[in-house]
């Protein structure tokens, strides 16, 4: 009976494909939390010093991993001027090669979940909460963006494939496509 109810509500769910943000993968040789403090002092950003949350204002940053570091939207001006002061390893464009989707607040854990073994429940994925992870055996990053629902972004050469796994967990739970 619950499960027939939820699938009633899925019949709302919004999943579009949405332009993918400016994103970039900060790598940092031998990280410490001495040179984590630094970066931030240096870049005048709050960075993410664990994974899991999006921080930083205007230059958000999520860590993904030891040394790593997906800067969202804008890149602090100070971060060209920094490179060899920070001892960074690589600082990648990955905008253009991400494709993103939107999937509205309310329903996408259910959704969601049927693609990945993170729990996005409310209650463990906060809003700000973001990971990467393998999405339908993808490697992918998902954020919760609060009121604005979740986001999810992989490389562009999934695109066809995500595509249709979204459109076929749809299906499984009776969803009429999105214009």
């Amino acid at each position: 009976m619950a499960e027939a109810q939820d699938r009633r509500h899925l019949a709302h769910l919004d999943v579009r494909q949405v332009d993918a943000p400016a994103l970039w993968l900060l790598r940092v040789f031998r990280p410490t939390p001495e040179n984590v403090s630094e970066l931030a002092a240096t870049l005048d950003v709050a960075v993410a010093e664990r994974a899991g949350f999006w921080v930083g204002g205007a230059s958000p940053n999520l860590r993904i991993g030891p040394g790593e570091w997906i800067f969202r939207d804008a890149l602090p001006e100070a971060l060209s001027e920094a490179r060899e002061k920070l001892k960074l390893h690589s600082l990648t464009p990955l905008g253009a090669a991400m494709s993103a989707w939107r999937i509205d607040a309310t329903h996408a854990p259910a959704l969601l979940a049927s693609g990945t073994e993170v729990d996005l429940h409310p209650r463990a994925f906060l809003a700000g909460a973001g990971v990467k992870t393998l999405f339908a055996r993808i490697p992918v990053l998902i954020s919760n963006r609060g009121a604005n629902g979740f986001e999810l972004l992989h490389d562009s050469a999934w695109l066809a494939y995500v595509s249709e796994w979204l459109a076929e967990a749809r299906r499984s739970f009776d969803i009429a496509e999105s214009a």
